[in-house]
């Protein structure tokens, strides 16, 4: 309700800045042209507006991203993981942008993705462990391009960010609010740490984000 109120209020813009893909993002019911005309999915590499592809941004992290040596580090990973026999349960392509390799557990998750990360150059590519969830991602892909981007093209006075894992930290340092929750490993000077942890520290940052609003009487 928070949430809904806030983005109904004119000069606030709720942008969802997500390593999903377009398709994960719009299973949440609010994602929508009105309530959410700008997304950034896949980490920053795909950027929408109204629920369609900004191609022109597309070209430019094509440009960036090289696209066919993903595609060869996928299938030598695929080889690795074959001939390794290690328990994969399902490994995502976002775009061919970055890859998440999916455990069924996050014991199996911490475990084998010590020996993936034998086969990964650190200078190429970044890892995040969250969970299940393995992701192997190009060091030049982040979403805090992306928001740079977008910061340019919407009249805005304030910028809230806030996230909880270390693929949110560049991102999270743009805003002038940071907000981290109590159960994230992240520290970054500046930012208000939640008191609470999981789906109530949304809750908590929603109400200060209301407050600031409120008060502050800017545009965000």
């Amino acid at each position: 309700d928070i949430l809904m109120q806030l983005i109904s209020t004119k000069g606030f813009y709720f942008i969802p800045c997500t390593l999903r893909s377009l398709e994960q993002t719009s299973r949440i019911t609010f994602i929508d042209e009105k309530c959410t005309p700008y997304l950034i999915c896949d980490n920053g590499f795909s950027l929408y507006h109204k629920m369609k592809l900004d191609t022109e941004w597309d070209k430019k992290m094509s440009d960036l991203i090289d696209l066919n040596g993903n595609r060869q580090f996928h299938n030598e990973l695929m080889r690795f993981i074959q001939k390794d026999g290690i328990p994969v349960k399902q490994i995502k392509s976002n775009r061919d942008a970055f890859y998440t390799i999916i455990f069924e557990t996050a014991t199996q998750a911490e475990s084998y993705s010590k020996r993936i990360m034998n086969l990964i150059n650190t200078a190429i590519y970044k890892t995040s462990l969250q969970g299940r969830k393995f992701y192997i991602i190009p060091q030049k892909l982040d979403k805090s391009t992306a928001v740079e981007h977008l910061s340019r093209l919407i009249p805005y006075e304030i910028m809230v960010t806030a996230g909880d894992s270390e693929v949110d930290e560049q991102f999270i340092q743009l805003g002038h609010y940071s907000f981290i929750p109590a159960h994230s490993s992240l520290k970054i000077p500046g930012a208000m740490m939640t008191t609470h942890s999981g789906i109530e520290s949304s809750t908590e940052i929603l109400f200060k984000i209301k407050d600031l609003f409120s008060s502050k009487n800017h545009s965000y």
